[in-house]
């Protein structure tokens, strides 16, 4: 019997410059929505990351993939669409502005926005903030309904930006949680230890001090006055990479380190390592940690924003203050002493994974909020 029912036409829109949990949500998003259901359009500002975005998009859809360069050329493709359903993936809670005002403009039903980032409105000028709320109290309320992927995003959003609880929907972000299906290049891992030689702790995210990226530097400065068969894999770029380099250099152990830059393959680097560091000041779930827990990898990361949702202290990965790289080191050099400790943990970390941040769930959930 032939399937007669009409699919409703959705915009994905992303304003990016740089790889980050918002771009993942968004790819996988357009990747993963059922096709029987909906007719999918994704747009992307042209940007550095574009043939990245390309290159994730599975094959069939590279189509309908739209790179806008200006607010009049994303507007009339916008028109031309006439799309039913309109979600917006906020990487600062100002971003995506032409979308959003092409979504008002076109009066499209149904309007819906992930807010990726709940921090106050930043600018290093007066006037910059004060354009940037006008903004916000300006198109906010043209947006049905706000998507948080945590809880403690939730009331950070509510209280930074007055929106409505009512206009906001909590919905975990998922992963693929089938090995399987993932590509890991074990030989990464290998050519790193050097066949098991060495124990390997790993920063992979954008090189930033909210990332906490100096806090990795000096956790590795404690460890290393104590143990010397550590490598440090260092993967990401940002603003950080050169002054991380030079305390690393200063502390004497900078050949020690290993920088990838940015890598598709984060699951390669995540199987390459032995611990997995995130020592955020500001989180509002984190995808480093559910890949690195799929695969069964220990993650020691602040107590800070949604990571909670995700880690249970000393059940299935561990929690630090954020700024404490003494503890860090500490919980570091507890498990190089007694690595058992970590079978239980590590066991605990997939079965989170895969009974509560699932793919399937979160599209589940995203398609029932649009109707």
């Amino acid at each position: 019997m032939t399937n007669n029912v009409k699919k409703k036409k959705i915009i994905l829109i992303i304003d990016i410059k740089n790889i980050g949990g918002a771009l993942k949500y968004a790819i996988d998003l357009f990747n993963n929505l059922s096709c029987n259901k909906y007719e999918k359009h994704l747009f992307i500002n042209k940007s550095p990351v574009v043939d990245l975005i390309l290159n994730e998009v599975k094959t069939g859809s590279k189509n309908h993939v739209i790179i806008y360069k200006s607010f009049f050329d994303l507007f009339f493709k916008f028109r031309s669409i006439n799309p039913e359903i309109v979600h917006l993936n906020l990487t600062n809670p100002y971003s995506c502005i032409f979308g959003m005002i092409s979504a008002v403009l076109s009066k499209s039903p149904k309007i819906i926005a992930t807010q990726h980032s709940v921090q106050p409105v930043m600018g290093r000028f007066l006037i910059l903030r004060l354009i940037r709320r006008l903004v916000i109290e300006l198109l906010y309320p043209f947006i049905h309904k706000f998507i948080v992927v945590s809880n403690a995003a939730m009331k950070e959003f509510i209280i930074n930006y007055k929106v409505p609880r009512n206009k906001i929907v909590m919905i975990h972000n998922g992963i693929e949680t089938n090995v399987e299906n993932i590509y890991i290049n074990k030989e990464i891992r290998r050519d790193i230890s050097e066949n098991g030689k060495f124990f390997v702790i790993s920063f992979i995210s954008r090189l930033t001090i909210d990332k906490g990226a100096m806090i990795f530097v000096e956790t590795a400065k404690i460890i290393s006055k104590n143990m010397q068969n550590i490598k440090f894999l260092i993967t990401g770029e940002g603003p950080m990479l050169e002054l991380m380099k030079k305390e690393l250099n200063l502390y004497g152990i900078l050949d020690r380190c290993i920088f990838t830059g940015v890598k598709k393959d984060v699951y390669s680097y995540i199987y390459a390592s032995d611990i997995i560091i995130q020592p955020s000041y500001h989180e509002t779930l984190g995808y480093v940690i559910l890949e690195s827990m799929n695969l069964g990898k220990t993650v020691i990361a602040s107590n800070v924003g949604g990571i909670p949702e995700i880690i249970k202290n000393g059940e299935n990965g561990f929690l630090v203050n954020k700024g404490d790289s003494k503890s860090i080191a500490q919980i570091i050099l507890t498990i190089l002493k007694e690595p058992s400790i970590l079978d239980d943990i590590d066991k605990k970390a997939r079965q989170t994974i895969k009974s509560e941040f699932f793919i399937e769930r979160f599209i589940k959930e995203t398609e029932k909020l649009y109707g």
